[in-house]
């Protein structure tokens, strides 16, 4: 992408943001900041590019991707050391890493907008409000989610399944790694699938991606529905668990 491409998308997007801003009737609020900063940024950023080679535009956007990802990590330690530290770490047993400090050892994703992933339909809610996301057209999706102490524990939480004679056979792989069939718990009436997929060998310095093959979609319409999409299953919520390696051992 050209400089010139790179100033002209910034200026759009600052442009469309500006426009749907009304602090006066923010609910909540933080997403009207929100909204406000990457304005701002936005601008900022189609100011630095017009005095850019493409050539060096495109160094602009890798050292800025950088910048962010390096940042992120160091917000993640922040909260980690905000927390007690591992007894381990803080007894300087061997074994402890620096990444074992810095990463978090539980995290939940809400299955909304600001989720990076390939594989859904556009988000939709709940009668409570709450989002969540269709599985489809195609049984595989991927997701990218925040880098976690490994092994890591992933929980899709489900809204519904479409196709839930095939939730038991359904598989997650992290980073690239073997697929790992998931287990179907149902506390209190809901599904989770569960499984600990060993990360690959396709690391990242802030994000995991987790693939998830749902094994077959289907349509409504085939059951009588006017919706004519092919659905697998409605995620809600990914909660991640670091496993703690002692009790592996």
């Amino acid at each position: 992408m050209s400089g010139g491409s790179l100033q002209d998308a910034a200026k759009a997007l600052a442009a469309a943001l500006a426009g749907r801003l009304d602090l006066r009737e923010a609910d909540p609020k933080g997403a009207a900041i929100d909204q406000a900063m990457r304005q701002r940024m936005l601008s900022a950023y189609a100011q630095e590019l017009s005095e850019l080679t493409p050539d060096a535009s495109s160094r602009w956007l890798l050292d800025r991707m950088a910048t962010i990802e390096s940042r992120l990590i160091a917000v993640q330690a922040a909260q980690w050391h905000a927390q007690s530290l591992p007894a381990a770490a803080a007894g300087g047993a061997g074994g402890i890493v620096a990444e074992d400090v810095v990463l978090p050892r539980r995290v939940l994703v809400t299955c909304d907008e600001s989720m990076t992933s390939e594989g859904f339909y556009a988000v939709e809610r709940n009668r409570a409000g709450k989002p969540f996301l269709w599985l489809g057209p195609e049984p595989h999706a991927s997701i990218f989610i925040p880098k976690l102490v490994a092994p890591v524990e992933v929980r899709l939480h489900l809204q519904s399944a479409f196709v839930p004679d095939v939730l038991d056979e359904m598989r997650l792989s992290l980073d690239g790694g073997e697929w790992t069939q998931v287990s179907v718990e149902k506390p209190e009436g809901r599904v989770v699938l569960v499984a600990a997929p060993p990360p690959g060998a396709a690391r990242r310095a802030a994000s995991m991606k987790l693939e998830i093959d749902a094994i077959r979609t289907e349509s409504p319409a085939s059951r009588g529905g006017s919706d004519t999409r092919r659905l697998g299953i409605a995620l809600e919520e990914i909660e991640l668990i670091s496993i703690d390696r002692a009790s592996n051992l």
